[in-house]
């Protein structure tokens, strides 16, 4: 039983060694510290940033008559009224360009 168990253990231990990756040193590390100055260059295009810039305040609403509403409104607090809930709102930014709010309808509450 002895030699059995010496036999599997010296095949495991070359199965082992054969399994083994050659080591691979890891890449090296720059110091730590003050890095040396450069110049930064960057790469300036007016009409890309006028294309993607964001929403230029004052917002304006140009037609009031352009709202849409939700089917049924925003019941009052008391349970008497339904205020109109308001669905789509659009506005003009100071660039002229059109943003729109789309609002979700209010979920009823439970008593």
């Amino acid at each position: 039983m002895e030699t059995k168990n010496s036999k599997s253990m010296r095949d495991d231990m070359r199965l082992l060694a054969v399994a083994q990756k050659p080591l691979v040193p890891l890449p090296t590390v720059p110091k730590k510290g003050a890095t040396a100055a450069a110049r930064g260059v960057a790469a300036w295009d007016i009409l890309k940033r006028a294309a993607t810039a964001g929403i230029a305040s004052p917002l304006t609403e140009p037609l009031q008559s352009a709202r849409e509403y939700h089917a049924e409104g925003t019941r009052s607090s008391d349970g008497l009224f339904f205020i109109p809930a308001i669905k789509k709102l659009v506005m003009r930014d100071a660039n002229d360009a059109e943003v729109i709010f789309q609002y979700a309808a209010q979920a009823e509450e439970e008593p």
